[in-house]
């Protein structure tokens, strides 16, 4: 890994409370916009910018070298660069491992922040060290422009189980942008993104709701989030790719829920839920049976490591429940039987 800095000539210390960490690949049509967003920035104190070079093919990182060369600001930008692509999760990993700043808040190269982000999201901070605040979130190129984030403005919550709770209920949304995250809390949890993961953040939100003792909602919009049809999660990967990744995300949501003690009734059930709505989906969506079979059999394995005692309170807990997770409790060899039944039940 290389790094490059472009420190401002009138700087002479960087003691930075946000690094904003910027993993670029192959979006040369918005990374102009998307730094221009950070440099208008009305957050007073000095910003850290860790641009994450991940060997794109395009001519993104052209313009933002120029850009950050061009630049004469209070931002200070720096240059990480991968040898070879690794993906988005190894480049936030690259970033948060060289942070300087108090807090780190990841953005994704595509979109935009708010002229106040940074503004409104510390201004929390007076009252209490967060271990991450999270902002509202405008969406743009989507039919659903509302802001995935219920909670209302001002909300803080002080203990895990209210944090894990909301996130269940999804009263606060699974992508890494928009929350600005205490650094030394993400390493003490050594909360990394997994590599080579499709739908990382979903994984990575799941272990950040299960860790995390404070939050601070903001609720104004933050964030700009461009929904693109080229998108690597929405655009040509089969539908067999992203049953691998929601397997591999529950596989590793039972792993570490199994290593760090948290198999409470709310985390299985969250988890059974995952299983059961990415399992009814896939079977849905063009899955052929040895496919299906083999997803079925990668969720069934992780979910074995769960007690079949603590399985079974959560699946009687009332009859919706009963429907839901009655695959989990049944011999595999039924899965099949039982994705029939549900279709029958679909179409009527």
């Amino acid at each position: 890994m290389l790094l490059i800095h472009y420190p401002q000539p009138y700087d002479t210390m960087y003691d930075f409370e946000v690094t904003i960490i910027l993993p670029i690949y192959n979006v040369a049509p918005y990374i102009i916009a998307c730094l221009q967003s950070i440099v208008n920035q009305t957050y007073q104190k000095n910003i850290e910018c860790l641009l994450v070079d991940d060997c794109g093919t395009d001519e993104s990182m052209t313009l933002a070298t120029s850009f950050v060369k061009n630049y004469r600001g209070s931002v200070h930008f720096s240059i990480l660069r991968h040898k070879r692509n690794r993906g988005l999760s190894a480049a936030r990993n690259t970033g948060l491992q060289a942070a300087k700043g108090c807090y780190v808040y990841f953005l994704d190269s595509d979109d935009e922040l708010m002229p106040d982000c940074l503004t409104r999201l510390t201004a929390c901070l007076s009252a209490h060290h967060y271990d991450f605040v999270i902002g509202g979130m405008q969406l743009m190129g989507n039919r659903t422009q509302t802001s995935p984030l219920t909670l209302p403005h001002g909300t803080a919550l002080m203990s895990n189980p209210h944090i894990r709770q909301a996130y269940f209920q999804q009263q606060w949304y699974t992508m890494a942008c928009g929350k600005l995250c205490k650094r030394s809390f993400l390493l003490s949890h050594q909360l990394w993104f997994k590599e080579g993961l499709l739908h990382e953040d979903e994984l990575w939100s799941f272990q950040l709701a299960c860790t995390a003792s404070s939050m601070c909602v903001v609720q104004q919009s933050t964030y700009l989030y461009k929904v693109r049809e080229d998108s690597i999660t929405t655009h040509g990967v089969a539908p067999i790719k992203h049953a691998r990744a929601w397997a591999e995300i529950v596989t590793e949501m039972v792993r570490y829920s199994c290593q760090h003690n948290l198999l409470t009734t709310d985390v299985v059930q969250f988890i059974l839920d995952e299983a059961y709505s990415m399992w009814r989906l896939f079977c849905w969506v063009g899955l052929d049976t040895n496919d299906r079979r083999t997803f079925t059999l990668q969720c069934r394995q992780a979910l074995s490591h769960i007690p079949f005692s603590l399985r079974l309170r959560v699946a009687t807990s009332g009859l919706r429940p009963l429907i839901r997770y009655a695959n989990t409790l049944m011999p595999t060899c039924f899965a099949d039987s039982y994705y029939r039944l549900l279709q029958l039940n679909k179409k009527g």
